[in-house]
This record gives structure tokens, C-alpha cells and sequence, in this order.
């Protein structure tokens, strides 16, 4: 039995600080990428080809290419500089999200169904049963990296975090922890998120059956599917 949402964790959970998530972004226009990861901006080019986000340091957290006027590439990067994915868009619209860590694997999101939740557009999955997906917006100004906002998840459930390391979402910092969830009859493992929006915090979950050794049953490539999720999700345009 999965447990409610995975949105309490266990006192486990780490106390390691977070990278790079006090570093301010930037915006800036380039010519283009250099670099396979970490990657920097070439070429500062007013509506240059590539609009990327930058750290104090040049390395790109993000970045938005274009082919022309039309968006084509957006690519997201760890907080190691690694590359973490990259969506690819067809007439605007996001076809496929390669998923780079913690194994390469594709996921087709082209028939993905768009949904709002207090201020985020997410696209979401059909229902397959595997990955469990599961997504919560709750009213909070509480900062997701904080230990504060960390010791109230564990309050609500038994899960375990057995890692965490920073997240953004539109350059905006969150968390990502890894989760195991020791139920008797089966055994679970995956990712949860948060983020926040300044009063309202986002949760989701990404669980799929995890082996005896707490691995995905059905390998890595299993929580590629939570990532893309991640990957495609956005605030909404204020109107």
C-alpha cells in the first residue's frame, strides 16, 4: 500500500546543505551553447538564438533555444552542471523530454493532458499505474529548502529521504529529495519535489516498486517519466 501522498518524510531525512541554491540566476541572451555540462552562454547577442539562466559564474542552469522566432531545445541542468534534461518542442509544443540522470531515456509527453494547480501549469501523464504520480499545491510562504519546511513534511507520514539536492523550476530554487517508503507488502522508491511560488508550496510525488537492495524494481530508467513531469512544469502567466 502506498501511503497517502509521501509528503511527510522520516527523521532521516539529511541535513546536507543544498548547492548552489542561494546563488542568484540570470537572464541573458546568446548566440549559443558551448560546453556539454557544465555549459556556458557564447556570444552575448541581444534576441540571440539561446536565452539561458546563468550563475554568478556563467554556468547555465537552464536554457531556451530557438530555431528562428520558434522555441525548439529547452535545456535543464543539475546543480552539478550536469545535463539533467531536454525537452524537445515541435510546432510549440513539447514532444519529447530526454531524460539524461540517473540513465538516459526518452519520454514521449506529445498526448500529455495540461493541467492548473494554484498557480502552476503541469503536463501530466495518462494513468498507467507506474510511476505513482501524485501532486498537492498547499497554501505556505515557508521556504521548501529550509529545515523548517522540511521537519513539517515529516509530520504527516513514515517515508524515508535518503538524499536531497536543489531543483528549480523557471530558475526558481525548490528541492528534490530521493525517497524510499518501507512498506511490508511492497516496497517503494522515487522522487519528490517542492517548490514554492512565495504562498503557495507545490509537492509532487513520483514513486515506482523498489527491489529488495531499495533500487527501482524495473531499473533507473523507471523515474524518468516523474522527471519529465518536472522538467515541463511552469508558473502560470500572470494576466
Amino acid at each position: 500500500m502506498v501511503p497517502w501522498l509521501c509528503f511527510g518524510l522520516a527523521l532521516a531525512a539529511p541535513t546536507d546543505p543544498l548547492p548552489r541554491a542561494a546563488e542568484p540566476l540570470t537572464q541573458r541572451d546568446f548566440a549559443r551553447l558551448v560546453g556539454e555540462g557544465p555549459a556556458w552562454g557564447y556570444g552575448r547577442r541581444r534576441h540571440g538564438a539561446v536565452t539561458a539562466w546563468i550563475f554568478p559564474d556563467g554556468v547555465v542552469e537552464h536554457a531556451e533555444i530557438r530555431k528562428g522566432r520558434t522555441l525548439s531545445e529547452v535545456r535543464h541542468y543539475d546543480a552539478g552542471g550536469r545535463p539533467w534534461t531536454t525537452t524537445i518542442y515541435e510546432d510549440g509544443q513539447p514532444k519529447t523530454v530526454q531524460v539524461h540522470r540517473p540513465t538516459e531515456a526518452t519520454v514521449d509527453v506529445s498526448a500529455w493532458s495540461v493541467r492548473h494547480e494554484g498557480g502552476w501549469v503541469l503536463r501530466w501523464p495518462p494513468e498507467t499505474g507506474s510511476p505513482w504520480l501524485s501532486l498537492k499545491v498547499v497554501p505556505s510562504t515557508a521556504d521548501p529548502r529550509s529545515d523548517a519546511f522540511r521537519e513539517g513534511l515529516a509530520e504527516a507520514c513514515g517515508c524515508l529521504l535518503e538524499d536531497r539536492t536543489t531543483a528549480w523550476i523557471e530558475g526558481r530554487p525548490g528541492v528534490r529529495y530521493r525517497v524510499r517508503v518501507p512498506d511490508p507488502d511492497r516496497p517503494w522508491t522515487g522522487d519528490l519535489w517542492a517548490f514554492s511560488s512565495g504562498d503557495h508550496a507545490l509537492l509532487l510525488a513520483s514513486l515506482v516498486p523498489a527491489r529488495p537492495d531499495s533500487g527501482p524494481e524495473d531499473g533507473p530508467v523507471a523515474l524518468a517519466v516523474g522527471r519529465a513531469v518536472v522538467a515541463l512544469a511552469r508558473r502560470e502567466e500572470a494576466k
